[in-house]
């Protein structure tokens, strides 16, 4: 799950309870959580997932569609992609 990311940890953890819950609910072994504007970056998650399995989708977590969800994210992912092969 990819958020904006906040300088305030509760909002972050508010984040990370979310993408608990979907692991949960939705039955996924494993959901990473990261951050555009946090310690943990989108390359973070990527590589610990990319260790022990696939990456299946990435789900924004943004309130609108703004510049973040236009230009920074296909970046990020597409980087990452190339990264790693298939």
């Amino acid at each position: 799950m990819f958020a904006h990311g906040s300088s305030i940890e509760s909002a972050n953890q508010a984040v990370r309870t979310v993408s608990a819950e979907m692991s949960r609910r939705g039955g996924y072994e494993q959901v990473e959580t990261a951050f555009l504007e946090a310690e943990r970056r989108i390359c973070g998650p990527v590589k610990v997932t990319v260790a022990v399995s696939r990456i299946l989708l990435v789900i924004p977590y943004f309130l609108t569609l703004g510049l973040h969800l236009q230009r920074d994210l296909p970046r990020l992912v597409e980087a990452a992609r190339r990264g790693y092969p298939k």
